[in-house]
């Protein structure tokens, strides 16, 4: 309970000693929300061109970058999430690689840029596949 004496009140405000507890008090409430916040999970989806369905293809590109997808600090705010847009030739090399959204976090950024750069070369486009190359999407979000 907030209890302030002898303090002189205007109509509609609190004394002073009881704003001063209750600001500490809220203050002591924020913080001790944002501590149980849960951690941010970073999460990793990949976007293929909907023409393209060869799922096991799908899958060992997402292996190749999910496996050196390493972040070592800099996380970016929670709902944040850096994309990528990479091109990759029938052979399976990678033409171009673009950082098209920015996560905020300059070591987040650099680190899904370079998990795209270091899967490289990916698997060869499958023989049926009618283009000579593919874009793929790779969204990298701190959940």
């Amino acid at each position: 309970m907030i209890r302030a004496t002898a303090a002189p009140r205007l109509p509609g405000l609190l004394p002073l000693a009881a704003f001063v507890a209750l600001s500490l008090v809220m203050a002591g409430a924020v913080v001790h929300a944002a501590s149980k916040a849960a951690p941010i999970r970073p999460s990793f989806n990949a976007y293929f061109p909907s023409d393209f369905t060869d799922a096991a293809y799908q899958k060992d590109a997402v292996s190749r970058v999910s496996k050196q997808w390493a972040v070592r600090g800099g996380l970016p705010a929670r709902g944040s999430k850096t994309v990528i847009a990479s091109t990759i030739a029938r052979d399976g090399s990678l033409v171009a690689t673009v950082v098209t959204m920015k996560s905020g976090s300059k070591e987040w950024d650099d680190a899904a840029l370079a998990a795209v750069k270091k899967a490289a070369p990916f698997t060869g486009l499958p023989s049926g596949y009618p283009q000579s190359k593919i874009e793929v999407h790779w969204h990298f979000s701190a959940n």
